[in-house]
């Protein structure tokens, strides 16, 4: 592969690892208090390399691909296709748990009425 259509392709790896490295959380959210921005803040950011990272694959794919390039691009593409998979289930694996924890809100709201309507 030619120097600089390497140094493209290095750039939408290394986008796509950054949005793995966002992704993964290091604190449960159980173990935080419920935080809007500590949730928003990383998935705003992957979604910005996200669409960087898609500008630059047009970018990159608009010009063919030699038969040399190929192996490699295509062991890169299977590595972009597994991070993006791991994306999505970390993603699913968040809103699962901040589902959990808005229906703990909710059953402790019920509690207080039925305590203050009981008062």
């Amino acid at each position: 592969m030619k120097p600089q259509r390497q140094q493209q392709w290095q750039a939408i790896i290394q986008l796509t690892q950054k949005m793995r490295q966002l992704a993964v959380p290091n604190e449960s959210l159980s173990d935080l208090a419920v935080d809007e921005e500590y949730a928003k803040q990383p998935w705003q950011r992957i979604a910005e390399l996200d669409h960087s990272r898609l500008a630059l694959l047009k970018k990159f794919f608009a010009s063919p691909v030699s038969t040399e390039e190929a192996g490699e691009l295509a062991e890169g593409i299977k590595q972009i296709q597994s991070i993006d998979h791991e994306l999505l289930n970390i993603s699913q694996s968040i809103k699962n748990e901040i589902g959990t924890v808005f229906s703990k809100i909710g059953d402790a709201k019920h509690a207080i009425s039925a305590y203050s309507s009981n008062s």
